[in-house]
């Protein structure tokens, strides 16, 4: 039973180093390379990351969910650095049900802040 106890306390001390070792509370930017790495398609921003919150079910009197249209709008930033993030966005806001705009005009503004944070990525990655 000793042996058991001691075994433990050593695995939880173990554990705890290993828990509040400075490099374990670092998250890493989305467009983080690890160290020595050559391959420029690892360290590219992914699109998708910005539009997690959004809503993956279809608004009604819309094609696509507001999720699939953010990243899609997230591409066109990306590939086009003049694009404003609400003129990507703009499909968004448009609905043809009354009753569903209110959700649209939410999802929209969630795309627009999502657009200027991968905007201001970019500037800063230099990329």
């Amino acid at each position: 039973m000793r042996i058991r106890v001691a075994v433990l306390s050593v695995v939880v001390c173990a554990l705890t180093v290993a828990v509040s070792s400075p490099a374990s509370g670092r998250s890493a930017p989305p467009n983080a390379c690890p160290p020595g790495s050559t391959n420029t398609d690892y360290c590219q921003i992914v699109p998708g990351q910005y539009c997690k919150g959004l809503s993956k079910k279809k608004i009604p009197g819309q094609k696509k969910s507001p999720f699939a249209q953010c990243t899609s709008a997230m591409a066109k930033l990306k590939k086009n650095p003049d694009l404003t993030a609400s003129r990507a966005c703009n499909g968004l806001k448009k609905t043809k049900n009354a009753k569903a705009r209110p959700s649209a005009r939410k999802a929209y503004l969630a795309c627009v802040k999502a657009g200027k944070q991968l905007k201001h990525d970019l500037a800063n990655s230099g990329g």
